[in-house]
């Protein structure tokens, strides 16, 4: 029993070793005329001492993880600031028109009419509300009706790159857009260009989101008019 035991044991050390070198690189040494000992350094083809071999391998081991930790960033999607709309809107009032007619200008210089020439509105906002909100639509659902809206943009926020709430309203009532990429038909990233003031049309379906709040879950929004100059900032609640 003792011999199997040591002879099982002895196996194991050698698997050990085996592990332990499987990884080791041989390094190829010479003995100079003066009696030193230099070690060829694969990378640049030269041979060098022991100690200049390890400050350049360490150097390169340094490099390698900081080139993969900067390829590793890069390939992780840049996250959008959900502060963007807020940071903007503490631009001194000229510097905001100023932006605001360069974007404009930009589109013109693109080829691109900022200005559509109509947008057909099915109802206003508050008979929106007349016929929506009596068909208790249950919370997270939203029909396959389509709707077309139009209001002026009064709140914008941004939950992450793939959800966006716009409050927009008309005269006398106001209405939630809740603003899904997976739904919308369009560039989802246009609607980071909209701003508060702005007039636009929303095309989409009536429903209710999970709180419990009467929306529309738009598959497209087009602005109608931009607003030029910088608002008061909107209160909470």
């Amino acid at each position: 029993m003792d011999n199997k035991k040591d002879n099982k044991k002895a196996e194991g050390n050698a698997e050990d070793f085996k592990k332990q070198n499987a990884t080791k690189k041989v390094v190829q040494e010479r003995t100079t005329e003066d009696g030193k000992k230099e070690y060829m350094d694969e990378v640049t083809n030269t041979w060098v001492s022991k100690n200049e071999l390890k400050k350049l391998e360490t150097k390169r081991k340094k490099d390698k993880d900081v080139a993969e930790k900067a390829a590793k960033k890069s390939a992780e999607p840049k996250k959008e600031s959900k502060k963007k709309n807020a940071d903007e809107e503490e631009l001194d009032p000229t510097k905001y028109t100023e932006n605001r007619k360069n974007w404009l200008q930009g589109l013109r210089d693109k080829g691109v009419n900022p200005y559509p020439h109509k947008f057909h509105r099915d109802m206003t906002i508050p008979r929106y509300r007349e016929i929506y909100e009596p068909k208790n639509i249950k919370a997270g659902d939203f029909t396959t009706e389509k709707v077309a809206l139009t209001g002026r943009i009064v709140t914008i926020r941004a939950s992450g790159t793939k959800l966006m709430f716009i409050d927009i309203q008309d005269d006398t009532a106001k209405i939630q857009v809740f603003a899904t990429a997976d739904k919308y038909e369009g560039d989802f990233e246009y609607l980071n260009t909209l701003k508060r003031g702005d007039i636009v049309g929303v095309k989409g379906n009536p429903g209710v989101t999970n709180n419990g709040e009467l929306s529309i879950r738009p598959t497209s929004i087009e602005a109608l008019s931009y607003c030029l100059h910088q608002l008061p900032k909107a209160k909470e609640g």
